[in-house]
């Protein structure tokens, strides 16, 4: 059997595949390769060109005899597509604080999560098996908790009983009730009335959160 002209068609597919391939990276890293050096930006267009790279080689390691230039061009562009889905969904996305002294690697990464970081192993968050994203407010909660159980070994320390806390209220935040509690303690030791003690510690919360935030922004 003479096999030359299905040989030629492969050949002018893998070129049709490669001119295509070029194209999509150029429409991508539209002025972005040359004129802006950031890492950043680097980083991006090396990306770009790895992941259509890839989707070629996968394209031309197929076993599919002769197939057609129309289909390669689609796969090429639903490629392109999944991609520019990809870049939007890294803007709407943002990864939760982690709690000071909290290991990063100890938070999945919600980038990973959702898979589109671009970062791989040099990411400091966790890509490992796939799990509940935290939320913000998770994350302080837990921070919160953690609060609760460290303030209870100290005033065991002192000779205080946890039971002195009394029961928590669910409804309640519970920032207040640590709060309350510590100033009852302090209240009870230096004789001072419980509200003036109350009212001195927010005070002073209220300035460190309003100092962080200040230093946040700037």
């Amino acid at each position: 059997l003479n096999t030359s002209p299905k040989k030629k068609v492969n050949e002018v597919s893998k070129k049709s595949v490669q001119k295509e391939a070029k194209q999509v990276i150029e429409d991508q890293t539209f002025g972005l390769k040359n004129k802006n050096k950031s890492k950043k930006v680097q980083q991006y267009v090396q990306s770009i060109e790895k992941n259509v790279n890839n989707k070629v080689q996968t394209i031309l390691n197929k076993d599919k005899p002769q197939q057609s230039a129309s289909d390669i061009q689609k796969a090429i562009k639903e490629e392109e597509r999944k991609q520019q889905q990809l870049a939007l969904l890294r803007q709407t996305l943002k990864q939760p604080k982690v709690p000071d002294g909290e290991d990063p690697k100890s938070y999945m990464c919600i980038y990973f999560q959702y898979g589109c970081c671009e970062k791989g192993d040099k990411c400091k968050f966790s890509h490992g098996v796939k799990e509940k994203v935290y939320t913000e407010q998770e994350l302080i909660e837990q921070k919160l908790q953690k609060e609760v159980e460290k303030e209870a070994i100290r005033q065991k320390e002192l000779g205080f009983s946890t039971d002195d806390m009394g029961s928590m209220d669910i409804h309640r935040d519970m920032r207040d009730q640590l709060l309350e509690f510590r100033a009852k303690q302090t209240s009870t030791k230096s004789g001072r009335d419980f509200m003036e003690v109350l009212q001195e510690m927010t005070e002073e919360i209220k300035k460190k959160y309003q100092l962080e935030k200040d230093l946040q922004n700037q």
